[in-house]
Parts: structure tokens; sequence; C-alpha cells
């Protein structure tokens, strides 16, 4: 960075826990960098960073998805089954 020049990233409301709002975030990033108040390599910088938010969150959902699974599979075969006459 030269002397003199500051490093200014645009304001961001609200958290990032969610797609819808790493959504909202990247279209805010696209629509500043298409209108030029946003530079395009900090624009590609944010991008990056929320690409990477987004699939841990991803990650995240499926893996709670597939131990919820895992939890419904095991609680199906520990319950008693009818016995036949």
């Amino acid at each position: 960075m030269s002397e003199g020049s500051a490093l200014i990233v645009p304001p961001r409301v609200g958290p990032l826990n969610t797609l819808s709002a790493v959504r909202r975030e990247l279209v805010k990033i696209y629509r500043e960098a298409r209108q030029g108040t946003l530079a395009s390599t900090e624009a590609t910088r944010l991008t990056y960073i929320l690409q990477a938010i987004g699939k841990i969150l991803e990650q995240t959902d499926l893996e709670k998805r597939v131990e919820d699974l895992e939890r419904a599979a095991k609680a199906l075969t520990h319950q008693e089954r009818p016995r036949m006459p």
C-alpha cells in the first residue's frame, strides 16, 4: 500500500450466517463494482472470501442433516418391532 492511501472497505449490515445473507452481500459487492464505487481488486477479494463463507455454511448444513439422518436411522433400528403371532 502506498503512503497516503487507505484501504476502504464498504460497510456491511448484518451477520453472514445464512446463504441468503451471503448472496445479498455478493449482490451488493457486484453492484458497487459495476457502479465504480468499489475497486475491482477489492470486489474480487471480498467475493472470494464470501464464496468461502458460503461453502462453509453449505458444508455445516449438510453435516447437520447427515447427523440428523443418522440419529433418526439409529432410533428406528432400536425401536421394538411388533412380534408376529
